[in-house]
Formats: C-alpha cells, sequence, structure tokens
C-alpha cells in the first residue's frame, strides 16, 4: 500500500492528512507547501538520468 493522503487549503495553511492514518495530520503555510514542493522537484530534477527523455 502507498502513502495515501488528502490536501485541503483552509484559510492560509495547507493541510496534509492521511488517509489510512499512518501519520498524524500536518499543516504548512501555504508559502512553506510551495517551498516544499519547489524543493521535491529540485531534488527529483537531480535524480533525473540523463538519458532520460523530457
Amino acid at each position: 500500500m502507498g502513502n495515501g493522503t488528502v490536501q485541503e487549503i483552509e484559510g492560509d495553511r495547507v493541510l496534509l492528512e492521511s488517509l489510512y492514518e499512518q501519520w498524524e495530520s500536518v499543516y504548512f503555510t501555504i508559502a512553506e507547501f510551495e517551498e516544499l514542493l519547489d524543493d521535491y522537484a529540485a531534488f527529483l530534477d537531480s535524480r533525473r538520468r540523463p538519458d532520460a527523455e523530457g
């Protein structure tokens, strides 16, 4: 089973909630969440094989 999450915007915060109660709910400000996504995208880019398309 993979990680299942629900993402919700509540006011100026983003809630990440486990669908299968694998962890406690986590809140981020929208700015923190955007930074997290940018960092994750950079990580994925750094792991891309040189011969991969895209």
